[in-house]
C-alpha cells in the first residue's frame, strides 16, 4: 500500500490520501506532513500513527467547529449535531465532543430552550402550543419544553403575548374571524383568543 496523494486542504490541514482509497486528515504544522510524499510505502506502523493523529485534529476541528457555531448563538444538542453531520464530519466524533460540552456546560438544552422563548416572544409572540412544536423540533426533551415553558409562561405573560400577537395581527386586518384563525394557528387557546378578538370588537 502506498500513499498518492498529500495535499492541502483547508488553511490548517492536510488529506492524506491512500491506495486502499482510505484518508487521514492532519495538522498542517503536523511533523509527519513533510516526510509523507506520493509513492511512499504505508506500512502498518505508519498507517497506525496517522490514524491517531487524524483523530486527534478530526477532534479538535469538530470542537472548533462546535464552539465557533456557540458563540453565535444557544444551540441546542440536535441542531449542533445535525449542522455538524452536514458539514461532514465523523459521527462517533460528533457525538463524543458534544457529550464533553454538555458536561461543561457549553451545550445545555434547558438553557437554550428558555432562550429560545424568551427571544421567540420579544420578536413574534406565540402561544405556548407553537412554543412546544418548535423546541420540539430542535431536538428539546418534552419534560424540559414543559417545565421552561411552566417556568415562563405565568398566566400573566401568556395574555400579555397573546395581546402583542393581536396588536401585530389586527395591523394587517380588521376582519375580526381572520385575526382570531391567525392567532389560534400562533398557538393561543381559542378561548383567550376569542376573549380578547370580541373585547376589541365591543371597545
Amino acid at each position: 500500500m502506498t500513499i498518492i496523494s498529500n495535499r492541502k486542504q483547508g488553511p490548517s490541514t492536510r488529506r492524506i490520501e491512500l491506495s486502499d482509497g482510505s484518508f487521514f486528515l492532519l495538522p498542517a504544522d503536523s511533523s509527519q506532513v513533510p516526510e509523507l510524499r506520493a509513492g511512499m510505502s504505508a506500512d502498518d506502523e505508519l498507517r497506525d500513527r496517522l490514524a491517531d493523529e487524524h483523530r486527534r485534529h478530526s477532534r479538535l476541528l469538530v470542537l472548533t467547529k462546535t464552539l465557533d457555531l456557540l458563540a453565535a448563538r444557544e444551540h441546542s444538542s440536535q441542531e449542533l449535531s445535525r449542522k455538524l453531520l452536514q458539514r461532514g464530519y465523523d459521527a462517533d466524533l460528533v457525538a463524543e465532543v458534544l457529550n464533553e460540552c454538555r458536561e461543561a456546560g457549553y451545550v445545555d438544552d434547558r438553557r437554550f430552550a428558555r432562550a429560545f422563548v424568551e427571544s421567540r416572544l420579544r420578536r413574534q409572540p406565540e402561544g405556548r402550543a407553537v412554543l412546544q412544536s418548535r423546541l420540539a423540533g430542535r431536538g428539546v426533551g418534552r419534560h424540559i419544553c414543559d417545565e421552561v415553558l411552566q417556568e415562563i409562561f405565568s398566566i400573566e405573560a401568556e395574555h400579555d403575548a397573546l395581546q402583542r400577537a393581536f396588536e401585530k395581527v389586527s395591523r394587517r386586518s380588521d376582519d375580526a374571524e381572520k385575526q382570531m384563525a391567525a392567532l389560534i394557528r400562533k398557538g393561543f387557546p381559542y378561548a383567550a383568543v376569542k376573549a380578547v378578538v370580541r373585547n376589541q370588537e365591543s371597545s
